[in-house]
C-alpha cells in the first residue's frame, strides 16, 4: 500500500531538517540530494496516494491506543488491556467470512463475536494483549480475512503504555554468594508510578525474614511526564549469611522479602543468597556403571585454600562403599566411591553422597551419583 499524503509530508520534512543548507552544499553529503530530489519531485508532480487509496488503508487498518495502564503488583488481572472493534460488512451482495489470520504476538487474544457477517451487517471484534509486568509501551495485533473482494483483510492494533504501580531497578537479582558469617550487599532503586491527579505518595520499604536489612535510603527524583508521576527511590539491600554452626544454616540457601509500599499499593520484593562454596569438589557429578570394572569406581577430589580434614560421608545408597586415607587436615583430599556388584539386580538409580568436613566456613559437600545398571 502506498504510503499516505501524511506519512509523505512528515518524512519530507524530518529529511530537509536533518540537511542544513550548510550540509547540503558537502560533498560528503551529496547522498541526499537524489532523494530529496525524488521527493520533491514526487510532490510537486502529485504522484501521491488519492483520498480514495487513503480511505482504503483507513478502512483496513484500524488501531486503538488504550493510553496508561497502571499495573497492580498483586491483581494480575490488572495486566491487561482490551478494545471492541466494530466491523461492518461494506459488500451489498456478499457474505463477510471472518478468520484469524495471524497474530502479532503470543499474548494477543482475539475473539469475532460474529465470524459470519450478513451484507451491511456489523459484529465487534474483541482484542485483548496480556502485558508482562514491566514499564512498556506495547502494540499488538491481529490480522482477520474477510473472504470480500472489497476489503480481503484487516489489521487490527491495540496500543497501550503499561506502568507497575511499584518496580524494582533491576527487574531482577541473581542469587547472591556470601562467604559464612559474612555479608553482601546489593544497589537498587524502587520506582512507582501513579497518574498525576493522584495524591502524591512516599515510597516505604520494610525487610521481612532473618538475614535481610535496608540501608542508605535516599529520593533519588519526583518527575512528571504525560500526566504521570514518577518516584525514584535508591537504596543498598544487605544480606547476612550465618555460620555453619548455627542452626539456621541449613543446606546454605537463605531468602527474605522487602516489602515496599506507595500508598494503597505493595509489593513484595524477594531476595535470595547461598553460602559461598569454598571447599570444592571434582567432579560435581558421579556415574558408575555395573558390569564394567572401569567404570565400577570413581575418585573425588577436595580441595580448598584452608585446610580441613573428612569427618564421615554418608553414601545415602546401599549400593556404594566410600573410603577416605587421610584423616588429617589439608588442602587436598580424596575420596574413593566403589560400587558393590553384588547389588546389581536393581534399576538405575541417584544416590545423594555427602561428604562431611570440618571447615570453618563449609560443613558439607554433596556430590549426586548415578548408578546405572545393565
Amino acid at each position: 500500500m502506498a504510503p499516505t499524503r501524511k506519512r509523505i509530508r512528515q518524512e519530507c520534512t524530518l529529511l530537509v531538517e536533518s540537511v542544513t543548507v550548510e550540509r547540503f552544499f558537502c560533498m560528503s553529503e551529496l547522498k541526499f540530494v537524489p532523494l530529496l530530489l525524488v521527493v520533491l519531485n514526487c510532490l510537486g508532480c502529485g504522484k501521491m496516494p488519492s483520498e480514495e487509496d487513503e480511505k482504503k488503508e483507513s478502512d483496513r487498518v484500524v488501531s486503538y491506543d488504550a493510553g496508561a495502564i497502571f499495573l497492580d503488583p498483586e491483581n494480575r488481572s490488572s495486566w491487561t488491556v482490551c478494545h471492541g472493534f466494530s466491523f461492518q460488512n461494506p459488500s451489498a451482495t456478499s457474505f463477510a467470512d471472518l478468520k484469524i489470520a495471524r497474530k502479532t504476538c503470543g499474548c494477543t487474544h482475539c475473539t469475532i463475536e460474529q465470524p459470519t457477517v450478513p451484507p451491511g451487517g456489523t459484529t465487534t471484534i474483541k482484542l485483548s494483549c496480556d502485558l508482562p509486568y514491566l514499564r512498556k509501551i506495547t502494540r499488538e495485533g491481529v490480522i482477520i480475512t474477510t473472504g470480500l473482494s472489497e476489503v480481503p483483510e484487516v489489521e487490527l492494533y491495540l496500543a497501550a503504555d503499561a506502568y507497575p504501580r511499584i518496580t524494582m531497578i533491576p527487574y531482577s537479582l541473581p542469587s547472591m554468594n556470601v562467604r559464612a558469617g559474612n555479608s553482601a550487599s546489593a544497589q537498587v532503586a524502587f520506582v512507582a508510578y501513579q497518574p498525576e491527579n493522584e495524591k502524591r505518595e512516599p515510597i516505604e520499604l520494610a525487610p521481612v525474614g532473618a538475614g535481610i536489612c535496608i540501608e542508605k535510603v535516599q529520593l533519588r527524583s519526583v518527575e512528571t511526564r504525560n500526566c504521570v508521576r514518577r518516584t525514584i527511590v535508591d537504596c543498598t539491600i544487605r544480606v547476612t549469611c550465618p555460620t555453619p554452626d548455627d542452626e539456621q544454616f541449613g543446606n546454605g540457601q537463605f531468602s527474605g522479602r522487602v516489602e515496599v509500599r506507595h500508598g494503597k499499593w505493595r509489593l513484595n520484593q524477594e531476595f535470595s543468597w547461598q553460602a559461598e562454596v569454598v571447599v570444592h569438589s571434582s567432579p560435581t557429578q558421579v556415574f558408575l556403571q555395573a558390569g564394567r570394572p572401569e567404570s565400577e569406581t570413581a575418585v573425588i577430589h577436595l580441595t580448598a585454600r584452608e585446610p580441613f580434614a573428612i569427618q564421615t560421608i554418608e553414601a545415602g545408597s546401599p549400593y556404594l562403599e566410600c573410603t577416605f586415607s587421610d584423616q588429617k587436615a589439608g588442602r587436598n583430599h580424596d575420596v574413593m566411591v566403589r560400587l558393590k556388584r553384588s547389588e546389581a539386580d536393581v534399576q538405575g538409580t541417584k544416590c545423594p553422597l555427602v561428604i562431611y568436613v570440618d571447615h570453618p566456613n563449609q560443613r558439607s559437600v554433596q556430590v549426586p551419583v548415578f548408578i546405572l545398571w545393565q
